[in-house]
């Protein structure tokens, strides 16, 4: 077999490979590399030379790519497909011929290493310049950690339909066959992008359902939406997996909801609350889980929404939870919903500064709040990257102050 057509025939893949994107996760932008998808269809018919096609990455049709960043992805496609086609060749598997009964195993055994090969090189890759990017304060640990994710799962198993269609190449069917590559990743992405649809359908409902909330205080304007980041930002630094940062941004996102059952006068009021308005208040909690119990995908949000004011020590409400007892979403969020209320103004109280409000933190360690999650915060506070609050209009200087 003549080995330039199908060098040529990769290389046009790898083009058409690095304009697409195969979104897995929306909301943080992951997406497979479909790069991988290509590697993986290329090894058994070129080896270790399919970096050379690879190089092909360079050529970026989507305007204002900066020259730097195609050169960059280009060198990134290249070493990790020239990695990944070594290990393949090292470990036995057939390059040029089609794989028949007795070396079935062998040859899935050098993709799986080959993959991992590549994977290992292009994580290594994106590690390196964002670790060695000035404006970044990310630890590396945590950018290893964003970067495998998921979404390799996904890429391999696309990778082994590609690698079985390389197969269909070698055999009767020919180079036609490669086509075929790119029809697993276009179905995925129609999937995908009908199930992008869905969740910012979801997403928008539950946002116009936050900012009702906001008709009766216009003091907490994008108090719920601040939440949300900042818990969706604390929990991946903290590792969890993405489904569980997604649903504690919806919990941050409605913690507060429950408020539009309290009387707005209580709500609005500029002074300290009499015994029976704070009662009334520390019903919100509840009043939010009723609120949307309904909505059957907020089931995992409720526990957050419901606890958020439980205090570490048992002095919380509404139940007293103490420690551990207290939902993981609960710790989280309260951590979270304090340091925003306290850097923004209030119908009671002037705004904190970003310090204060760290140092309140720090000082409810182990009384208010979950000491590992305020170590978190503050640490992740403290890099840099936590948005600092803005100067706002609040009640004078030394005016009471009332429970959140």
């Amino acid at each position: 077999m003549q080995r330039w057509p199908t060098h040529l025939f990769f290389a046009a893949l790898f083009v058409i490979g690095q304009q697409l994107r195969l979104r897995v996760r929306p909301s943080d932008g992951m997406a497979l590399s479909v790069n991988a998808i290509i590697a993986a269809a290329s090894y058994p018919l070129l080896g270790w030379a399919a970096a050379l096609p690879a190089l092909a990455s360079v050529v970026q049709l989507r305007r204002r790519v900066p020259r730097e960043a195609r050169l960059f992805n280009a060198a990134t496609a290249a070493l990790s497909a020239f990695a990944g086609g070594v290990v393949y060749t090292v470990t036995g598997g057939p390059v040029g011929a089609q794989i028949t009964e007795g070396p079935v195993a062998t040859a899935l055994g050098s993709l799986v290493v080959a993959m991992a090969a590549f994977t290992a090189t292009n994580v290594a890759m994106l590690a390196g310049v964002m670790y060695l990017d000035p404006r970044s304060h990310t630890p590396m640990a945590q950018i290893v950690r964003r970067a495998v994710s998921t979404a390799t799962l996904q890429q391999w198993a696309f990778g082994f339909v590609s690698f079985m269609v390389a197969q269909l190449w070698l055999g009767s069917v020919g180079p036609i066959a490669s086509l075929l590559i790119l029809l697993p990743i276009a179905i995925g992405q129609v999937m995908i992008a009908r199930g992008e649809a869905e969740q910012r359908v979801h997403e928008a409902t539950l946002l116009a359902l936050a900012q009702a909330l906001e008709t009766k205080d216009p003091y907490t304007r994008g108090h719920g939406e601040r939440v949300a980041a900042g818990s969706r930002e604390l929990a991946r630094d903290l590792g969890w997996d993405p489904a569980a940062v997604q649903m504690v941004g919806y919990a941050g996102l409605l913690h507060d909801v429950g408020k539009i059952a309290v009387p707005t006068g209580i709500i609005r009021k500029r002074g300290p609350l009499t015994s029976p308005e704070y009662e009334s208040v520390k019903l919100h909690p509840l009043r939010g889980v009723e609120v949307v119990r309904g909505i059957e995908f907020l089931r995992d949000a409720l526990d957050g929404i419901r606890h958020h004011h439980e205090r570490y020590d048992g002095s919380g409400y509404p139940t007293g939870l103490a420690g551990d007892q207290i939902p993981l979403f609960a710790r989280l969020l309260a951590v979270v919903d304090a340091y925003d209320a306290m850097t923004t103004a209030r119908t009671y109280r002037r705004p904190r500064s970003h310090e204060e409000a760290l140092a309140e933190l720090t000082s409810g360690r182990g009384s208010q709040f979950d000491p590992v999650q305020v170590d978190a915060f503050v640490a992740l506070a403290r890099q840099g990257t936590w948005p600092r609050p803005q100067p706002g209009r609040g009640r004078r200087a030394g005016a009471p102050e009332r429970p959140r």
